[in-house]
């Protein structure tokens, strides 16, 4: 189908970056021995393992938003409930199953949801935990937990994820996925300038440029404050604007 307008360009867009992060994920998942595999990481409580089972639930729920909204409501209760994503719920529910299940589980849930999305109707909004969210905001919510989950695994195993250096628009879908901070109020539409410089010395920048809200820095600071694993005091973004704070989580 042809592209015609913005929306669905965007939603083109971070699904190719979904497809590209979700190959980076196979390759590293692929090739975990088994210590690696029970590897402790900076989330208390978690290991490797545990990132990834939780990814792929959570592919599942995604796949059962797109799909049935009925049935997500009736998971999405449940959900807050017993709260899934808590690590000792999680490592509970998934004990039984080996290095090798988790990973087959991952692949088919990831597999599965790329599937669902490419075929998702840009206008339809998709049911999600505390909110309904526009359809490229939906990928976009995978894309960076995706990223922010294979960043924890590559901590913990002391390497540096490939996801870090192929990252193209994900810092912008990251800023705009704060909309559980500031609801559904796109980045653009906040009037907030940010510029970013990638590892590769590329600069990334978007927003008014007479914005007195403006975030400067590296793409991977960005990427960190946003997604939570890092505070912005920890790195060396330059944060100025009430608007700016707050997307920075600086209050």
């Amino acid at each position: 189908m042809a592209v015609t307008t913005l929306t669905q360009r965007r939603l083109l867009r971070t699904h190719s970056e979904l497809v590209v992060e979700s190959d980076a994920a196979f390759r590293l998942i692929d090739s975990l021995d088994e210590l690696e595999w029970q590897a402790p990481t900076a989330v208390p409580g978690w290991m490797v393992r545990d990132h990834i089972a939780h990814l792929a639930r959570f592919d599942e729920a995604a796949r059962v938003a797109l799909t049935d909204s009925c049935a997500f409501r009736r998971l999405a209760e449940l959900d807050q409930a017993v709260q899934p994503w808590f690590p000792g719920h999680l490592r509970q529910q998934t004990k039984h199953l080996t290095s090798e299940q988790i990973a087959d589980w991952f692949h088919r849930a990831r597999d599965a949801l790329l599937d669902a999305y490419r075929s998702a109707r840009v206008e339809a909004l998709i049911p999600w935990y505390g909110s309904d969210v526009a359809p490229e905001i939906a990928v976009a919510l995978r894309l960076m937990e995706t990223w922010v989950h294979l960043r924890d695994i590559g901590d913990a195993l002391g390497e540096r994820p490939e996801s870090v250096r192929h990252l193209h628009q994900a810092p912008q879908e990251f800023a705009d996925t704060s909309c559980f901070a500031l609801p559904h109020i796109p980045l653009t539409d906040r009037g907030i300038r940010v510029d970013l410089v990638t590892p590769s010395g590329d600069r990334w920048s978007w927003g008014p440029t007479s914005s007195t809200d403006v975030v400067c820095g590296s793409a991977l600071d960005f990427s960190l404050v946003i997604s939570g694993r890092r505070h912005a005091h920890e790195v060396g973004l330059a944060v100025e604007g009430a608007a700016a704070r707050a997307l920075c989580g600086l209050g």
